[in-house]
């Protein structure tokens, strides 16, 4: 065999080491807390502050909003694909750093490529009727087929989608879903995140400010506070599907909801498995009373996502959840996914 051959498989083995411990996120403890995102991405450094030099972690990139949107974005990936035979995007990462200066390392353009790696998995899979099985899974080689040309990655332009699209695939309520994927639920987390990044992060608004306002009026709903997006990250146990309107109140009777309303995008929810196990057959106004702080503010609930908060909200704000309220928030919903 070619020595050189050898050394240079060695060399591109100990770079793959080197970028996944620096440029990609590790959880930091066992168990979720609201105190901190537990989701680090670090890098070791030479402290040469004190009399004695000290290797120390830091944030890969000093700039905090920069920082969030990197954990953010590759944490996304992380907790919607946990069994290692289908971390395609770590490969896709990986060739995008390959080919990147990470001693001059430019954080905004791998944020960009994640944004786009996540635009194509949802636009170019999860909204591709060719790409997903009966039961709305993805088929083997889809993400290869949307990433990668050539053996390098794709950059061809995937075209916009639309929420009729949507509807096709996951439904609205008026006939029975065939199912929604957690990456789907994760990446509307992250658009919304990420509208509050752009629109009221940092700027210290009082309730009663315009721009406050119209930020919630977008998320249909009325204000929970700013403090829940700043403690916002994926958790790790938040993969058990939540029925806001409880399946055993299914009836289609009397004004309730029948099984193909329940089972729709607008009345799910991604929570922790131990929320879920104890609240699934509460009704709507029940689970306020449990998920809501006695000033009636949504708290956490083992993490819980984005989207379920505004659900909640807007249940609190109307007073009750019909299929009126679970359409207008399927609407709300895909205006910021798509």
């Amino acid at each position: 065999m070619d020595p050189e051959k050898i050394k240079k498989y060695a060399y591109y083995l100990f770079k793959c080491k080197y970028l996944l411990d620096n440029f990609i996120v590790h959880h930091a403890k066992e168990e979720d807390t609201l105190e901190s995102n537990p989701w680090k991405l670090q890098v070791w450094h030479k402290d040469r502050s004190g009399v004695k030099v000290r290797e120390l972690l830091k944030n890969l990139i000093d700039d905090k909003n920069l920082q969030d949107r990197l954990v953010h974005l590759l944490s996304m990936f992380e907790v919607s694909f946990t069994p290692r035979q289908r971390k395609n995007y770590l490969v896709y990462c990986l060739l995008y750093l390959m080919n990147a200066d990470v001693n001059d390392f430019d954080g905004y353009a791998y944020a960009e490529f994640l944004e786009n790696m996540a635009y194509r998995y949802f636009a170019g899979v999860y909204l591709s009727e060719d790409k997903l099985s009966d039961v709305n899974k993805p088929l083997p080689g889809s993400f290869d087929e949307v990433m990668i040309s050539n053996d390098s990655l794709n950059s061809s332009v995937i075209p916009g989608k639309n929420a009729d699209g949507f509807v096709r695939i996951y439904g609205d309520g008026t006939a029975a879903t065939k199912g929604i994927p957690l990456f789907v639920f994760n990446y509307l987390d992250y658009k919304i995140w990420k509208f509050y990044d752009a629109e009221v992060r940092g700027k210290k608004l009082k309730e009663e400010n315009r721009v406050r306002r119209e930020f919630f009026e977008m998320l249909g709903c009325g204000d929970f506070e700013l403090k829940v997006f700043d403690q916002f990250y994926f958790s790790r146990t938040r993969k058990s599907l939540e029925h806001y309107y409880p399946q055993n109140q299914a009836t289609g009777k009397d004004g309730a909801l029948n099984t193909d309303q329940i089972n729709c995008f607008g009345n799910f929810a991604m929570i922790g498995s131990e929320a879920n196990s104890s609240g699934s057959d509460w009704s709507p106004h029940t689970k306020l009373d449990h998920y809501l702080d006695s000033s009636r503010k949504i708290r956490q609930v083992s993490v819980a996502s984005l989207k379920f908060m505004i659900m909640m909200q807007m249940c609190d704000d109307s007073g009750k959840w019909d299929f009126e309220e679970i359409r207008t928030h399927q609407q709300k919903m895909l205006a910021l996914l798509l």
